[in-house]
């Protein structure tokens, strides 16, 4: 009896374990988030992070481990969109799984978010060689 309880402690110690690192790894959109709000997140010089304007549009660049995030807001300086672009082959995998996994897949290449906040899309590209899942709100 004591053996089961153990077992039962140690696959629900397992499985937050699991739950936090995907959020880590795989929550990375901050669509709804304040420019301030992601580059405070982002301030410790452990991260490269870079900002600006681009094409009448504020960014946020931020290079995590094995993965490239690029933030886009809205006039209100409000993140409406995020790209991710996976450097690793690992990363995207972990990427792909976990949106399959927690999201409605609309086609071959998106997934519908509903999250209290609004509607998002997350549509997945290849530019070149290059993979990346571009976030964007649809519906508030």
């Amino acid at each position: 009896m004591m053996e089961d309880s153990i077992k039962w402690a140690g696959m629900v110690v397992f499985a937050v374990v699991s739950l936090v690192f995907c959020e880590v790894a795989v929550g990375q959109e901050r669509l709804g988030y304040t420019a301030d709000e992601i580059e405070g997140e982002f301030a410790d010089e452990k991260y490269e992070l870079n900002a600006g304007w681009e094409d009448g549009e504020y960014f946020v660049s931020v290079w995590l481990d094995e993965v490239y995030v690029v933030y886009r807001f809205d006039e209100d300086v409000v993140c409406t969109r995020t790209i991710i672009l996976p450097l690793t082959q690992e990363k995207l995998d972990e990427f792909t799984e976990s949106y399959i996994a927690m999201y409605e897949w609309d086609s071959e290449r998106k997934w519908v978010v509903e999250r209290e906040e609004g509607v998002a899309e997350i549509e997945f590209f290849m530019i070149g060689p290059t993979p990346l899942f571009e976030w964007r709100w649809v519906k508030e």
